[in-house]
Order: C-alpha cells, then structure tokens, then sequence
C-alpha cells in the first residue's frame, strides 16, 4: 500500500509494508565536525540532544530534527561533552563512543514530552517521569485528547488560509486600492507558493485551487455528520492510532492504494504514530494539516498534492511554483504562517526563520 509519510526529517512516498521501524539511540558513522553525518545518524544524535534536560547540557533551545549538521549542532555536541565532563570534547559524536554511550544513557526525549503533555492536558496525564514510562493504551489516549484539543485550531487555520486565498485574489483584481490587508495576504500566498510573475489568470487560477483545498480540509475538519456506513469519517474520527508501529509522524494512505487490506488500514484514515508524541501542540496540529491536505487532494496528475522531493520545511522555499502547489507542506505552513502568526510558526519550526520575513507577522 503506497502512503505519504511524514518522517521527522522529511515527508515522502512509500510502500507501507516495505516500512520498518528505525534502531533507537544507534549511529553508522560518526556525526558533528569532521564526521561522515549521514543524514539518519544525524536525526538520532538531534533527537538523543533534545532529550537531555539543560543543566545536564541540553540544548537551548531545542535543535531542529533536519538531518543538517550545522553550528548549532556540532556546538550542542562540544557543550553536552563539556558539561558531562567527558574525557574527549571534540564536537563529534562516535559510534560506540563514549559520547554517544553517555547520550543514551542521559537522553529522556519522553520526560519532555510528558512534561509538555502535563502542561497541555493536565490531571488527565497518568503520573510518571518519562513518557516511555506509560503503558501504549495511555500513551494513545493522550495522543487522541491532543487531537480533540487540535480540531478547533485546525479548522480556524484552514478557514484563515481560505479568506487568505480570496484576499490575494482580490488585490489581484483590485489592485493597491483596497489597501494593506490583501496586499499582505498575497505577500504570504506568494512567499508560500511563488505567484509572483505569473500571467494574473494563471495565478489567481492558483489561488482558486489553494482556496478549494483549504475549504474541503475545513469541511472534512468540522463537520460531524454520520457516514452511512457507520462512525463519522469527519473530524477527529479522520484521525487514528497507527497499528503497526511505523517510525513516523503520521502518514495517510493514497485512495488509489487502498485494498481492503487485513489489518484495517485504510484510505479513510490519518493513521498517527509515536513519533508525534514527542512535537510541541503547534508542530503537532501542523503536522496533522499536512496530512489533511493529503487526504483531501485529488489523485490525478494535475491535481494531487503529494510531497516534493527536499519539500520539507525549509526546502518548500526553495521549489518551483509547480512544486509547490502540488506539495502538502507548503499548504501547512501557509495555514500555520496564516493562521498562527510568524513567531509561532517560527518557534515551532526554527529553521523557517531565514525564510519568512519579519515584516511579514
């Protein structure tokens, strides 16, 4: 069955069943300075750093999980070795090394996250230090509360993207006239999705398509009605618990790919993995708009909005228009730009910062 994946350091088209998941805590070659920095190692090393609290030498703030090694991570690296005292700080994390044995057993991803659960869900978070420390019924349950507590968000930025969408074309239409609100608006649709330049049909054509697409996942998000064949295939019902325990964020299979399979995966489904687990509420109900933008697109080659090759976060900035209008990531992060505001898509997802202008709130 073919679905589109939302891995921590990308999203991408994959057979399910040729899916495994990935050894925890465990690198092939060495990451940081002068390292070979394959990109999975590097995602564990990112993730083994922002499971270390602090005044242990976490980083402040998190890193961004992108599989990049940069500044930022080679200096998280030199302070965890500094303030553990290591015998060898040299920026660098080794296989079978002693950093990375000490990452291992310092690293709690899960006492993070279950303080940011306890903060967002309160008495309803059963009592525990480390989130890999409840039960996986527990751990589901407070994955479904999240979505309850998502839903009211997700339809608000779906409805902000599509007034967005139809501010754009109005100063298309209307020009400078209409004053400062659409002018913004198609600032933001053409940072997202790279208007600028084009014949005017073609792109308020473009934004038609953006607002169609925000108003069906507003539609699929809000509304409760029954199906026929029992259940609600609206709203949080889209939404369920990942069965085989596959090592991403989420992932939603392609109507096309659906058939009838034995372990009740389907195409009427937002399947939600362990993974997210881990994501601050607005990464989290970000992530969820991404795979509604799936879910609601059509299959054909002029219309699916599938996932660009390096389409992901920063790298959405970088493809052509074409791309990006068929590319689920620049549609979730023009809601949560649209939606959210700057500096919370920002703090949610630093490495967008260089792309999104400050004048743009």
């Amino acid at each position: 069955m073919l679905v589109r994946a939302h891995d921590p350091g990308g999203c991408i088209r994959c057979d399910l069943d040729a899916s495994s998941n990935d050894a925890v805590g465990k690198i092939k070659g060495s990451v940081g300075a002068g390292g070979a920095n394959a990109p999975a190692d590097v995602l564990t090393v990112q993730r083994l750093l922002n499971g270390v609290a602090p005044e242990d030498g976490g980083p402040v703030p998190l890193l961004a999980e992108d599989k990049l090694v940069g500044p930022l991570t080679t200096g998280a690296i030199k302070r965890f070795q500094t303030e553990q005292k290591l015998a060898v700080v040299d920026s660098r994390v080794d296989p079978n090394g002693p950093t990375i044995k000490r990452l291992n057993e310092v690293s709690a991803p899960g006492r993070r996250a279950i303080e940011m659960l306890r903060a967002l869900l309160g008495g309803t978070v059963p009592k525990a230090d480390n989130l890999g420390a409840l039960p996986a019924a527990a751990r589901q349950a407070l994955r479904l509360q999240r979505v309850q507590l998502a839903i009211g968000p997700l339809v608000e930025l779906a409805r902000k993207a599509e007034r967005a969408a139809e501010m754009a074309m109005d100063h298309l239409t209307q020009g400078a006239r209409l004053g400062a609100g659409p002018a913004g608006a198609f600032r933001r649709a053409d940072l997202h999705f790279a208007l600028a330049g084009r014949p005017q049909a073609r792109a308020i054509a473009a934004l038609r398509f953006i607002r169609t697409t925000f108003s069906r996942a507003r539609t699929v998000l809000a509304n409760p009605r029954p199906s026929i064949f029992g259940g609600s295939p609206f709203g949080t019902a889209i939404f369920d618990i990942d069965p085989l325990g596959r090592p991403w964020h989420a992932y939603s299979p392609r109507q096309s790919a659906d058939t009838g399979r034995a372990d009740g995966v389907t195409s009427g489904r937002i399947y939600l993995c362990d993974r997210i687990d881990f994501n601050v509420q607005d990464l989290f109900v970000h992530i969820l708009m991404h795979e509604t933008i799936h879910f609601v697109d059509d299959e054909t080659a002029t219309r699916e909005i599938d996932d660009a090759r390096d389409g992901y976060r920063e790298g959405a900035f970088r493809l052509t228009h074409e791309q990006r209008m068929h590319n689920a990531d620049n549609y979730a992060l023009f809601a949560t730009h649209v939606g959210m505001g700057r500096a919370r898509l920002v703090a949610s997802q630093p490495s967008v910062a260089p792309h999104v202008p400050a004048d743009l709130p």
